[in-house]
């Protein structure tokens, strides 16, 4: 048999499931005492703070409540948008 080649009726390996990151209490980014904490550009702080304009941050650092811990983050704008 061929390397790497699948025995008839056997099951294929499955790929592992990537890690989920997860703070020091075993919190991951959608567990509800996890909260995300944006960053914005010059201008975009500009918007927030003094016209109260909403504006999508560049990065979000997920921060768990319980320990304090920052453990994740996404700079994904569908994700930072999506999320606040």
């Amino acid at each position: 048999m061929a390397e790497g080649a699948v025995a008839e009726g056997a099951v294929p390996e499955a790929e592992p499931a990537p890690a989920i990151p997860r703070c020091g209490c075993g919190h991951d980014r959608r567990h509800h005492m996890v909260s995300p904490e944006p960053t914005y550009t010059g201008w975009g702080k500009f918007w927030v703070m003094f016209m109260g304009v909403s504006s999508i941050p560049i990065r979000l650092d997920f921060r768990c409540r319980v320990c304090g811990q920052a453990f994740d983050f996404t700079v994904d704008p569908t994700e930072c948008s999506a999320l606040l």
